[in-house]
């Protein structure tokens, strides 16, 4: 099974309530491979790493889902910060 194929069947595998945050740190993911993007910070990488963790352990307290959500979404806030700082408008 190649790398992909693993990654559909995990997505596959998720509860409804986790595939929002999932989405989110793939999208995080695969914005961070943009060349012209800047690198992740360590707070960055830290807090897709607990997202990841969270959804690895499966279905989860609602407060660890909503602490996961506002870590990436904080995320996604410093990213787009940092993307207007570092690109023409």
């Amino acid at each position: 099974m190649t790398i992909k194929e693993t990654l559909h069947h995990l997505v596959d595998e998720l509860p409804e309530d986790q595939t929002e945050l999932a989405r989110l740190l793939l999208e995080d993911l695969r914005d961070a491979a943009d060349a012209d993007g800047p690198p992740l910070d360590e707070e960055t990488l830290a807090s897709l790493d607990r997202g990841v963790a969270d959804i690895a352990a499966g279905p989860s307290s609602r407060s660890t889902n909503i602490n996961a959500n506002a870590d990436c979404e904080l995320s996604r806030q410093r990213l787009a910060r940092s993307r207007k700082g570092s690109r023409p408008a």
